[in-house]
């Protein structure tokens, strides 16, 4: 129950998203997943920006003479990038690509910063280069982080790998070590398969990603974030492909049924019948519905306006008791909405504060 906005809503000149099949401004992924995707990043981010700091200390702490230079200088670099990165994925106002796309700098600049301390350091202690370091392992792990085209991810990877080669090359031009032919060959060995299996599997995973986004898609509209979940279905935020304007969906999934067709078949009908008899009030203080059908899994969903308030149970228990020159205005236009219902022979059996909105109406 709640009063409609009166706002008017915007037509989009250009769709929200771009043709079933194409990548789009998102790349075809979920603004879900993307935002999981940049939690995950900030994460690992965190995680690279530790190792860094604990790395300086020890180091700082063992080598009878301090960290190197140069060293020195690559691990403060790699750390102040972890921040920036770390600052893009956790601000609201960056868009979800922008600070994907710092991440897949990040990768290639904590490989270079990997490739160059380890192969020093472990010349300085054998005489020799490693044949494998921890650059190989974070361009095959990144994929699994950043669910961007692997076209992209591929770029980042080929940029990573050369840090190993490059970085010998470097280290030999200053005269820091002697690279022989062999050794450079064996140390571009393991990041030259490092791409091969994190291209490979950033096309799985992506695949897989974009599969996702478009079960996501109900009819017209896209689901962005799941808002609640009951006994039989979710309620999720939702945004129309052409206009611009915020919705609810609220969806039965076809596993929460399997096994039981009659239960299926009573429950869908019950359902049809919610919305379809929903549909045709018109008290303001009645949420409004814009549509229904049936999704390609099989979801059988209705979409109706988003309610941008609070329940009433929420407020009691966050202010205490409502003052009576508050709580008659609600019990009427609760009595509204249900009158109207009442009339047209409905009963809504499940009256209670948690199920009551307080929104504003207008602008």
């Amino acid at each position: 129950m709640a009063a409609r906005s009166a706002e008017p809503y915007a037509t989009l000149i250009r769709p929200a998203d771009s043709a079933p099949g194409h990548p789009g401004p998102a790349y075809g992924l979920s603004p879900e997943l993307l935002l999981k995707a940049r939690r995950r990043l900030a994460a690992l981010v965190t995680i690279f920006a530790l190792v860094s700091i604990v790395s300086l200390a020890i180091g700082f702490a063992v080598l009878p003479n301090g960290i190197p230079r140069a060293s020195l200088l690559v691990h403060l670099l790699n750390l102040g990038s972890a921040v920036v990165i770390l600052a893009l994925a956790l601000s609201p106002r960056v868009a979800h690509t922008v600070a994907l796309h710092a991440g897949l700098a990040g990768e290639v600049l904590s490989c270079w910063a990997i490739s160059f301390v380890a192969i020093q350091g472990v010349y300085e202690e054998t005489g020799a280069v490693p044949h494998l370091t921890w650059a190989s392992i974070v361009i095959v792990v990144f994929p699994m982080i950043i669910p961007l085209p692997p076209g992209r991810l591929l770029i980042a990877a080929i940029l990573s790998a050369a840090s190993a080669p490059l970085s010998g090359l470097l280290l030999q031009a200053t005269g820091r070590i002697v690279l022989t032919t062999e050794a450079l060959v064996g140390i571009s060995i393991s990041p030259a398969l490092a791409v091969g299996i994190a291209f490979a599997g950033a096309r799985m995973i992506y695949a897989i990603n974009v599969d996702i986004s478009r079960a996501r898609r109900m009819g017209a509209y896209r689901l962005e974030e799941k808002l609640g979940a009951g006994g039989m279905g979710e309620v999720w935020r939702a945004s129309h492909r052409m206009l611009a304007r915020p919705a609810a969906v609220k969806l039965i999934a076809p596993r929460q049924l399997a096994g039981n067709p009659d239960l299926a078949r009573r429950t869908i009908h019950r359902f049809e019948q919610e919305v379809q008899a929903t549909a045709r009030l018109r008290s303001p203080h009645t949420v409004e519905v814009y549509d229904y059908g049936i999704a390609d899994d099989g979801s059988f969903y209705y979409v109706m306006e988003l309610l941008e308030g609070r329940n009433l149970q929420d407020l009691v228990a966050r202010h205490g008791p409502l003052p009576a020159a508050r709580v008659v205005p609600i019990l009427r236009q609760a009595c509204h909405s249900l009158g109207e219902a009442h009339q047209a022979g409905l009963v809504h059996r499940d009256i209670k504060p948690a199920n009551m909105i307080l929104c504003r109406y207008g602008a």
